[in-house]
């Protein structure tokens, strides 16, 4: 998939000053985000401007404008910035990639997954566990997390909510019943060990995310618009109230390759 970035000022931007932090912040988000869908358009505390991201314009119809009101903003963001954390080990004893895993044929000892089977669509799970098969070692351990619904007699884009989140929060995604990722592991080669169930955990989370949210309002209306928070809105107090009612699930499942 061929992507774009920029790495430029915005038509009519100050270029602003350079200060090491902002510096490190503006390589950070370019490379953290040129696969983004949408551009991202960031402004930092010292008037700097850049966007980074494929250039597709958002569903609102408004650009993704950020702002960064103080370096302490940039710090806290850095601090989300993997390769630093990795920068406390030794070198020798991991090796970082990134691609696309269709792609990869390498094996594995392990493997994990963590939600990126919720992206895979309404007829992926089954090719996605067979992916993840053959690039592990037999005996290898493979943890298998992802969001999950309950059973249900009717298909799930036959519920409001998941197609009101599916065109306005989260494009592309799918779920599963629990039942749905056991029959295809234990199909596809893996032995199901263990699960623990995460739910109630992650409704404290999206609560949280409301109430940060909700803190910032101003903010969100002034950068995102009064559409995209709303819709904001309605997706985490309802996944909220959903994790509640047990008919949302998050479950971790702690497989061995058969």
């Amino acid at each position: 998939m061929g992507t774009t970035e920029s790495r430029t000022r915005r038509p009519g931007a100050s270029r602003g000053r350079r200060g090491s932090i902002a510096s490190e912040v503006q390589r950070f988000i370019e490379d953290g985000f040129r696969n983004f869908r949408w551009q991202i358009n960031v402004t930092d505390w010292l008037g700097n401007e850049y966007s980074a991201g494929r250039r597709e314009g958002h569903f609102s119809g408004k650009p993704l404008d950020v702002r960064m009101h103080t370096e302490a903003a940039g710090r806290d963001l850095l601090r989300l910035d993997g390769l630093r954390f990795l920068e406390r080990f030794d070198g020798s004893t991991y090796e970082l990639n990134e691609g696309d895993y269709r792609e990869d044929e390498r094996v594995y000892d392990h493997l994990t997954s963590t939600g990126m089977v919720s992206h895979v669509g309404p007829r992926g799970l089954v090719p996605y566990v067979k992916e993840v098969r053959k690039r592990i070692k037999r005996g290898g351990r493979y943890l298998h997390h992802s969001l999950m619904t309950a059973h249900q007699n009717r298909p799930l884009d036959f519920n409001v909510g998941i197609t009101f989140n599916k065109k306005y929060v989260w494009p592309g995604f799918h779920w599963f019943t629990v039942g749905d990722h056991v029959r295809a592991l234990e199909k596809n080669g893996f032995q199901v060990e263990k699960m623990v169930n995460l739910t109630f955990h992650y409704a404290k989370t999206t609560t949280a995310r409301y109430e940060r949210m909700m803190a910032n309002e101003e903010t969100m209306l002034k950068n995102l618009g009064k559409p995209t928070l709303r819709a904001w809105q309605i997706f985490l107090a309802g996944i909220t109230g959903a994790y509640l009612m047990r008919d949302v699930h998050v479950y971790r499942l702690y497989c061995v390759a058969t």
